[in-house]
């Protein structure tokens, strides 16, 4: 009885953390489709909290991935950690199709625009269906001048349309390079999405 009931309640306690990560991690996949810089670093201790739970999570892994890769993309000043969170997506078991986004930043963050552009068509038909890997694609081209960033961007968007940043680098490049008609639609797409905010406004101006 002793072990009957041991089991029973270590089997709950169990249940119950990998329902916690569980929420976690769609908290977190949520605010990172959000496109505002607050909710963006809201996600790493939600991700901290998920890995103490179940440190072996392949959609934590792949969500800590993609918070690396969107903050490389949307903030500056913060490019650390992608070769990290690339290992542990692949320590986790997840597939290189996942986890080739995070390469192709990688080499992006650092300088590299030659060696992430050999990287796309050698994933193209097995990352194809990513929205992350033509997000970064489109990030990747747009840094070498070439204007098939575009077409990068809208395969994206049209794969995951709740993913606000990738609406922000549309929308940019469409401003400075095509001008307010084709630029405008896509601002006024992202300002119904996430209202008004400081990235918005910026490309409104």
């Amino acid at each position: 009885g002793s072990g009957i009931g041991g089991y029973f309640y270590a089997k709950d306690v169990r249940d119950k953390k990998m329902a916690r990560a569980t929420e976690l991690n769609a908290d977190v996949d949520k605010l990172l489709k959000t496109g505002k810089v607050a909710d963006l670093r809201a996600t790493d201790e939600k991700l901290s909290e998920s890995f103490e739970l179940d440190s072996l999570s392949q959609k934590a892994a792949r969500l800590w991935l993609q918070n690396r890769v969107l903050r490389a993309l949307l903030l500056a000043e913060e490019s650390r950690g992608i070769d990290a969170a690339v290992h542990r997506g692949q320590t986790v078991g997840l597939a290189e199709k996942d986890v080739v986004f995070g390469r192709i930043a990688s080499f992006m963050v650092e300088g590299d625009l030659a060696g992430a552009a050999a990287v796309l068509p050698r994933w193209d038909k097995e990352a194809g269906r990513d929205p992350y890997f033509h997000l970064v694609a489109g990030a990747v081209l747009e840094r070498a001048g070439d204007l098939r960033a575009v077409e990068r961007y809208e395969a994206a968007r049209t794969l995951a349309p709740d993913i606000a940043a990738t609406e922000i680098m549309l929308a940019r490049l469409a401003l400075l390079e095509f001008g307010k008609e084709k630029g405008k639609p896509v601002v006024d797409s992202l300002r119904s999405r996430i209202g008004d905010q400081p990235t918005t406004r910026a490309l409104a101006a």
